[in-house]
């Protein structure tokens, strides 16, 4: 059986001690969710703080991001917990996109998220390819229109 626990830190001296110490417990994965701060920075904090540990968003919510920023984000961790992140994404319902992020709301959440998904796992070089065919940032990424 495997044992995770959460953590809601407010300052990066906190996760990281947070982070240690649930290492130090024995706990098998730490999760940080979209509360009332951004679920990705402590798990960098925690990446650097700690060796063996699972690190995971619990969940960031995926429509307030554009699918590269989450994408590049989870690729940032991935690498700083050799490769110990696990992306958990949430959709929140139409209400809460609308008033606490700002985000229009597009209609059912099914058909939306798995272009983070998809995208989070695919390697970056080929991210402009997936996201951007035929926009300028092609031409910025290096990359040809066919490519």
């Amino acid at each position: 059986m495997k044992v995770d626990t959460t953590f809601f830190s407010t300052t990066f001296d906190a996760a990281a001690q947070t982070a240690r110490r649930a290492e130090e417990i024995g706990f098998d994965g730490l999760w940080s969710a979209e509360t009332s701060h951004d679920p990705f920075f402590p798990l960098v904090v925690a990446a650097r703080e700690t060796q063996r540990i699972q690190l995971g968003t619990g969940v960031a919510i995926a429509f307030p991001r554009s699918p590269m920023v989450t994408a590049l984000m989870s690729w940032d961790i991935q690498r700083a917990s050799n490769g110990r992140f696990i992306l958990g994404l949430g959709s929140q319902v139409k209400g809460h996109n609308e008033r606490r992020y700002s985000t229009p709301w597009v209609g059912p959440a099914q058909p939306r998220m798995p272009s983070h998904a998809e995208l989070a796992d695919r390697k970056p070089e080929s991210v402009f390819k997936v996201m951007f065919a035929g926009s300028m940032l092609v031409q910025a990424a290096g990359l040809s229109e066919e490519e």
